[in-house]
């Protein structure tokens, strides 16, 4: 089986794990409009051939598996033959070229679409459509490896953390919808890379700082980024003041130009230098020291030997100060 469609149904519970473990051909998977609950099973990652993923208008939680399906990350553009092909497809709607009659139906820009070529569809449209659930945590920075990516809409859950800075390397997206987050801190200027981009919605979220000024993004007007109260520059009328900062206090450099490290690994810790050389120093020390003890004998017996003379000195320099003292005490108190 290459396709499961059972969207807009009334199905419930948790995705089955299986569907991952047991179906790995599955080139489309949509089950939208559904009552799915619980997290995104993460077997989902071992469908190595899956083009279109849609999981939208559920009762998803948790965080987005850290997922990099094969099919949708090979690392090459689409020439500009075949991004045609692919405009005539998603323009018309009315290829047949496939082995199956029956259009498919898809999400595509906040409508729902038939597309007909079946594989040959799948060749071109690649979709991760994880919209209108109660998904949390941040974007993974993963995502950015999918760069055959056509379609990615995160829209309408509870993301937090900023966008990937490397969000630039997906060059084949012809659609962005991440509205509707909770989203923090600056947008990234690689999103500049992204010269195939018709559709952006960055909408409603707590994005902070200029817009970037490329013409990729001063493309759009500016219902793509309102909402967005610490937000400023063209294509919004509202303009960065010089005297004032729009600048998010809550990000810092690195939440600014990278998304947060895994959270799955722990948070990275950059550790001083100048401890890094303390620590060194010690541990070349100590080694030097007893290696040398260890190693030659003479240095060994004449060690313990200071350390016995020591320990005597020490001694006899307490037994005599305790006697001053105690014929100091003596002498001073008065007769009976």
């Amino acid at each position: 089986m290459t396709l499961l469609d059972l969207q807009s149904n009334q199905l419930r519970g948790p995705i089955p794990y299986w569907i991952g473990s047991d179906m790995q051909i599955l080139e489309a998977l949509i089950l939208g409009r559904n009552s799915f609950d619980g997290n995104i099973p993460t077997t989902l990652c071992l469908l190595k051939s899956l083009h279109i993923l849609d999981l939208s208008e559920n009762k998803l939680t948790g965080a987005i598996p850290r997922c990099v399906f094969p099919a949708m990350a090979t690392h090459e553009s689409l020439n500009e033959k075949s991004y045609m092909e692919f405009l005539t497809i998603k323009e018309s709607l009315s290829i047949y070229l496939s082995e199956t009659k029956h259009p498919l139906l898809i999400p595509w820009r906040g409508v729902d679409q038939f597309f007909h070529g079946g594989r040959r569809m799948f060749g071109f449209l690649k979709i991760i459509n994880l919209s209108s659930n109660f998904l949390t945590q941040g974007i993974p920075v993963e995502i950015s490896k999918l760069v055959e990516l056509i379609s990615l809409n995160l829209s309408r859950n509870q993301l937090v953390g900023s966008i990937p800075s490397n969000i630039g390397e997906m060059k084949n997206l012809d659609l962005l919808d991440l509205s509707r987050n909770q989203l923090s801190c600056v947008i990234p200027t690689s999103m500049a890379n992204i010269d195939r981009l018709s559709t952006l919605d960055l909408s409603y979220n707590t994005l902070s700082g200029e817009i970037p000024i490329v013409n990729q993004l001063q493309s759009f007007d500016e219902s793509s980024f309102k909402g967005n109260p610490h937000l400023c520059g063209p294509p919004l009328t509202k303009a960065c003041s010089r005297n004032k900062s729009f600048k998010d206090t809550h990000c810092n450099h690195n939440e600014e130009h990278e998304n947060d490290n895994h959270e799955d690994k722990g948070v990275g810790m950059e550790i001083n230098p100048f401890y890094i050389s303390i620590a060194a120093g010690f541990f070349t020390g100590f080694w030097v020291f007893w290696g040398s003890l260890i190693l030659i004998s003479s240095w060994r017996h004449a060690y313990f030997r200071f350390l016995s003379n020591m320990n005597d000195r020490i001694y006899v320099t307490v037994v005599v100060t305790l006697n001053k003292l105690q014929r100091k005490l003596h002498t001073q108190q008065p007769p009976l």
